[in-house]
């Protein structure tokens, strides 16, 4: 089975509107706690679909870009999902449910690295969100991250400069999944432009595999590109 993820809008869209069908709480309880039987929340599931975590990651803006400490400043969201058989349920066996939403932490949530962040922070919101298909949205969340930065201002002001955003799994979980971006292009739908750099596009994704200490990982990168224009 393919695990696609959903676009931001739709994905909001069933974050607040969704009304689970079937026969009130209990029919809901009770799947809830049947899959939640096949599931260890400290582990990712053992029927992981492709050992893969798909990222989603919409940019909102650039707060700020300093020069002489070669720090930048982003708020974006970052949106978690994978698949598993495991979660897979038919909705006419559950009175016509084909989405719940659980409280955060029910469900596995993969741990992810953000590499070069100075600060972060994490707006998550409450829930998780299980599909009848088997994806499991188990993070969305606002973040703000400040970024160490190799920015070059000899040029300047006419420098371009490029940042990188990555994320990987920490150390053990290397072999246990890939973390993937669901889209080759960075989603922008939102993006409020910079008065001071101009956001060169498409800012695209890729992975890359990285070799340490004799084993090899992947990378999820996104090289974000500025040209000032002041």
């Amino acid at each position: 089975m393919a695990v696609q993820i959903i676009t931001l809008a739709y994905f909001l869209f069933l974050s607040f509107t969704t009304t689970l069908a079937g026969n009130g709480n209990e029919e809901t309880y009770n799947l809830v706690e049947k899959l939640k039987s096949n599931f260890n929340r400290f582990a990712p599931p053992h029927d992981l679909i492709n050992k893969s975590v798909k990222l989603y990651i919409e940019l909102f803006k650039v707060l700020d870009i300093d020069e002489k400490q070669g720090l930048i400043n982003l708020k974006m969201i970052l949106i978690v999902s994978y698949g598993s058989n495991s979660s897979v349920w038919d909705p006419e066996d559950h009175g016509g449910i084909e989405v719940i939403t659980i409280p955060e932490h029910i469900f596995w949530s993969p741990p992810l690295i953000l590499r070069d962040a100075i600060d972060k922070t994490y707006e998550s919101f409450t829930d998780q969100m299980v599909m009848h298909d088997g994806r499991i949205f188990s993070r969305m969340s606002f973040l703000t991250a400040k970024l160490a930065c190799n920015i070059d201002a000899t040029k300047f002001p006419f420098d371009t400069q490029t940042c990188p955003i990555t994320l990987y799994p920490p150390g053990g979980y290397e072999n246990v999944f890939s973390a993937d971006f669901a889209f080759p292009n960075l989603e922008l739908a939102f993006y409020e432009k910079n008065e001071q750099w101009e956001l060169l596009t498409p800012v695209t994704t890729y992975n890359e595999t990285i070799l340490h200490t004799g084993q090899q990982y992947q990378e999820s990168l996104i090289s974000i590109i500025f040209l000032q224009i002041l």
